[in-house]
């Protein structure tokens, strides 16, 4: 099984929605039921990942914030 360095959270879901911001590409992703927005470095002759398609990335803990509402 593929581990994560100590302090980082792995976090799994669906591309909803992508955006070329020229330096970036930025991902709106389901997880859950909610939608978190990734910014990934721009590099020429990258892939860019699918509307629908299962993607998975991981952050810094410290950076992951839950927030419940009833």
């Amino acid at each position: 099984a593929d581990t994560l360095p100590p302090g980082l959270s792995r976090l799994s879901g669906v591309v909803r929605h992508a955006e070329f911001l020229g330096a970036s590409v930025r991902y709106a992703i389901l997880v859950g039921t909610s939608e978190i927005l990734v910014d990934i470095p721009h590099q020429a002759g990258m892939r860019q990942a699918a509307i629908g398609a299962a993607v998975t990335t991981s952050a810094p803990r410290v950076m992951v914030a839950i927030n419940v509402t009833a």
